[in-house]
């Protein structure tokens, strides 16, 4: 499970693909900081999910393999962040790569 904060009104994607393992299926859950499902995909091999941030807060994002927990499976994945063109605050100046620096794996 991972974590991103700090990034309201950022475009958010995530880009994720089985490369080991199994019939190469998991499911993925983004959550928004209200606790709401923002998208949430079963059984897919590869995908990419693109949303806007459009709450402040933490948004969190999960791998799971509970389709086919006897396999272990290997994912990549990448995480775009792309910070607003029309944020030209010096004070929020430089949040992209603070938001990277961010990210707590658990």
């Amino acid at each position: 499970m991972q974590y991103l904060s700090n990034i309201f009104l950022f475009s958010l994607g995530l880009i994720y693909e089985i490369i080991e393992g199994g019939f190469r299926d998991i499911g993925v859950k983004i959550t928004g900081p209200d606790g709401q499902d923002i998208e949430t995909v079963e059984q897919e091999s590869s995908g990419k999910i693109t949303f806007s941030a459009n709450l402040d807060g933490k948004y969190r994002y999960c791998f799971s393999n509970r389709m086919s927990t006897l396999t272990p499976k290997v994912v990549m994945f990448n995480l775009d962040v792309e910070e607003p063109h029309e944020n030209k605050d010096p004070e929020h100046e430089g949040m992209c790569a603070q938001v990277m620096k961010s990210l707590i794996c658990h």
